[in-house]
């Protein structure tokens, strides 16, 4: 990758839709109930008020991958601002060398000098980012399970 930026939400809607596609049949578990279908008005809304921060990689000016972020104030705690990996993504054909390590180290300084103190990752058990949460000192926080119902 050339560069790593932050992106504005519409420059992410404007040039992502064929890395969504791929990014969606790579992680997509159950594509008969997961259709790929964003809600850009509550990304919009988010946006408006401050709430998400996107980092666009590029190569030779293109578009591909990105990292986007939700940042909220902890209910519980709500001295403790959060920020929660919605998601992330670096096209097959551009993963070498620790472009994944970077976008998420990346990531980490930005959400830092927005003020976050705890940054979170939902990933896959046994997938390739949890090996490298593992190698970049994240530990397990709350596990989710889910079921179809």
């Amino acid at each position: 990758m050339d560069e790593i930026k932050a992106i504005t939400l519409g420059k992410i809607i404007d040039e992502g839709q064929s890395i969504f596609k791929e990014h969606y049949e790579e992680i997509a578990t159950n594509k008969e109930l997961m259709k790929l279908d964003p809600d850009y008005e509550v990304y919009a809304s988010l946006d408006k008020n401050g709430k998400i921060f996107i980092l666009g990689a590029f190569q030779d000016g293109q578009l591909v991958g990105y990292s986007l972020n939700i940042m909220y104030q902890h209910l519980h705690y709500s001295g403790l601002k959060i920020c929660t990996n919605d998601i992330l993504f670096i096209q097959k054909k551009h993963r070498k060398g620790g472009q994944g390590a970077e976008l998420i180290l990346k990531t980490e300084e930005e959400a830092k000098a927005r003020g976050v103190k705890i940054m979170m990752w939902p990933v896959n058990k046994g997938s390739k980012l949890d090996s490298l949460m593992k190698l970049k000192n994240y530990k397990p926080h709350n596990i989710i399970y889910s079921k179809e119902l």
